[in-house]
């Protein structure tokens, strides 16, 4: 697997693209909220978001926060996401952010700019991510009812 380079396209194979053990991170998760680190950003997560743009249309998002000198990437899952299905959503939400956005130190390189691709191509990439994802820590039951799930999600947005 080789890491990916600025110019890269959402066409390009999710398999272009990896996690750095990001999926077990995730995996290991025992609190609905909090803060750990992958590729030089902070993640501040909150796997029961009780936000009012957050749906069953926008079951997740990740924006950045500015905390002193520096910038953090929030997560948040809202919380009428199944719970089975809350890592896969955040694991999703964080590969798409880390995506568009790179790693934090390139990021930060002349001050805050455009990532490495927009968030719609990196959506379409931490999708294709999120199935492997959800294919290797769900159960096959799970994994159907997974399936079930995401099919009634809307698709003219990203999530």
């Amino acid at each position: 697997m080789t890491e990916a380079r600025p110019n890269d396209t959402a066409q390009e194979s999710s398999h272009e693209w990896h996690d750095d053990g990001l999926a077990d991170v995730v995996t290991a998760l025992e609190h609905e909220g909090g803060v750990f680190h992958y590729r030089g950003w902070a993640i501040r997560y909150d796997l029961a978001a009780d936000n009012p743009e957050l749906s069953d249309s926008i079951p997740g998002e990740f924006g950045l926060v500015s905390i002193k000198d520096r910038y953090d990437i929030v997560v948040r899952v809202w919380q009428g996401v199944p719970e089975t299905f809350r890592k896969a959503v955040l694991y999703h939400e964080i590969q798409e952010a880390t995506i568009a956005l790179g790693d934090a130190d390139d990021y930060f390189i002349g001050g805050p700019q455009r990532g490495f691709m927009d968030k719609e191509d990196a959506h379409i990439i931490a999708e294709r991510l999120h199935w492997d994802y959800a294919r290797q820590h769900l159960s096959s039951e799970e994994f159907v009812a997974f399936q079930s799930w995401d099919a009634q999600l809307p698709r003219d947005g990203v999530y």
